[in-house]
Formats: structure tokens, C-alpha cells, sequence
């Protein structure tokens, strides 16, 4: 019996090492070198935005940020958390820059759903068709 409890004791003991050193090994970028994803260059693109309700401050984003609706900050389905994306009402011609914290919105036709302080800055009340530009992908 002692046999098997330190045969699984040492399994667990190399599962835990193993686990320790895969997490701390990172390999290191060559000098000079951009990784991909940040160097993507996006052209403006029309598309269709809501606003957050103010019901929704105070709670947890799906980046793990709390909601503040004073805040620049907007969802979209699938840009990494962290991306900077210029926003602009092409109706007034004014721009936001905006942080992606969230994920959504799940409502067909629409690609992004900013916070109340953008929303207000942009002078966009419900939903409307906004120019979104992607700035830097995190």
C-alpha cells in the first residue's frame, strides 16, 4: 500500500514541477521583431454601435474590469481585450478613442456597444451608424 501512495505521490510531485516550469518558461522575442497581431492596420469601417444602460455600472465587464460608465471604454465580439479603436460620428464628426473591455453585443446587426461617456461625447443617443477604426491591438 505505502508502494502506491508514493508512487501517486511522486506523479504528483512531477505534475506540479512540470506544470511550474512550462508556466515560467517563455521564450524570449528576437531584437527587432514585432509580433503580428500588433502591427494589423485597419481602414475605417461603418458600422452600427448601441450604448450601454446605465443599469449595467458597478458590474464586472468579461475582461474582469468593473463597468464605469464615465469611462471610454466599449464592447465588441471578438477584438482582443485591451484594443484601442477610434470611434467617430460621421454625422458630427466627432471622435472618441475607446478601450475593448467587453464582450458584445449580441444583437444582430450591431459590432460595438460603448460605454455612457462615449456615447455622450459622440452626441449618439440609441443606435447609429459610427466609423470604427482599430488603433492598437493589444
Amino acid at each position: 500500500m505505502s508502494g502506491l501512495i508514493n508512487t501517486k505521490r511522486s506523479f504528483a510531485l512531477i505534475a506540479i514541477n512540470s506544470l511550474f516550469f512550462y508556466s515560467c518558461s517563455v521564450m524570449p522575442k528576437p531584437a527587432g521583431v514585432t509580433p503580428i497581431i500588433a502591427t494589423i492596420e485597419s481602414s475605417p469601417q461603418l458600422v452600427v454601435t448601441s450604448h450601454y444602460s446605465t443599469k449595467l455600472a458597478g458590474n464586472r465587464t468579461a475582461s474582469g474590469e468593473i463597468y464605469d460608465p464615465s469611462k471610454l471604454t466599449c464592447a465588441h465580439k471578438t477584438l482582443p481585450f485591451g484594443t484601442m479603436v477610434k470611434v467617430k460620428n460621421p454625422k458630427n464628426s466627432k471622435i472618441v478613442i475607446v478601450k475593448i473591455n467587453d464582450r458584445g453585443p449580441f444583437i444582430r446587426g450591431r459590432e460595438l456597444d460603448i460605454s455612457n461617456a462615449a456615447a455622450t461625447k459622440l452626441a449618439i443617443s440609441g443606435v447609429q451608424q459610427v466609423e470604427m477604426e482599430i488603433l492598437d491591438i493589444n
